[in-house]
């Protein structure tokens, strides 16, 4: 009887010993699927999340909400550079991200304001009971990315205007086409989560 209880304890120790070694096991591969995720399309390093990286198809977090990134335009005047990044959620709410890379990196958040009669040129604009104030206006160059339905390049010209409370108001024009009129607001960079597409190159 002595002698099956002793077994029936190495039995059992042996399976506590196996299930800690089981844990720990796959314990170490979670990690190492987290630690290399830039081997299955993940940014890493200095690239971690990197918004000027951005391309159609990536798909990006703001504030938790993905977006896939269906196009993008990307505009220049002189030294000026920014990028327009088109974004679709699953309901087919569909925003936009700016990435302005100067002295610092500007990204904001814009949501399309089709058919607003709002015409772009005054020093002031009113909209939803705030005053915009515009900021600055110009024009330059544009190519774009994956936008069938907009030229692969051209001239654009913008006007972009701000309220006193931060809110910003965007009027742009590709190729002498209509005005295209977004509000907006900027964002910190810690907003964003990026998941970039898998590709050949």
């Amino acid at each position: 009887m002595d002698g099956l209880w002793a077994l029936l304890l190495a039995v059992l120790g042996l399976l506590v010993i196996a299930l800690l070694i089981g844990f720990v096991i796959l314990t170490r591969v979670r990690r190492q699927r987290i630690v290399g995720a830039d081997a299955s399309g993940s940014f890493s390093g200095e690239d971690a999340g990197d918004p000027r990286r951005l391309r159609a198809g990536d798909v990006v977090e703001i504030h938790g909400v993905p977006y896939t990134v269906r196009g993008s335009v990307h505009c220049a005047q002189g030294c000026w550079a920014r990028a327009e990044h088109l974004l679709d959620d699953a309901s087919g709410v569909q925003l936009g991200l700016s990435v302005v890379a100067e002295s610092e990196l500007k990204l904001a958040v814009w949501t399309p304001l089709p058919g607003a009669e709002l015409v772009p040129g005054p020093e002031t604009l009113d909209l939803d009971g705030r005053c915009f104030k515009l900021n600055e206006s110009g024009k330059g160059t544009f190519h774009s990315e994956a936008l069938p339905d907009l030229a692969a390049s051209g001239e654009f010209r913008y006007y972009d205007y701000r309220s006193s409370c931060g809110a910003l108001l965007f009027f742009g024009s590709y190729d002498n086409a209509d005005w295209a009129v977004s509000t907006g607001e900027l964002i910190n960079q810690q907003a964003l989560r990026i998941y970039p597409a898998a590709r050949a190159d």
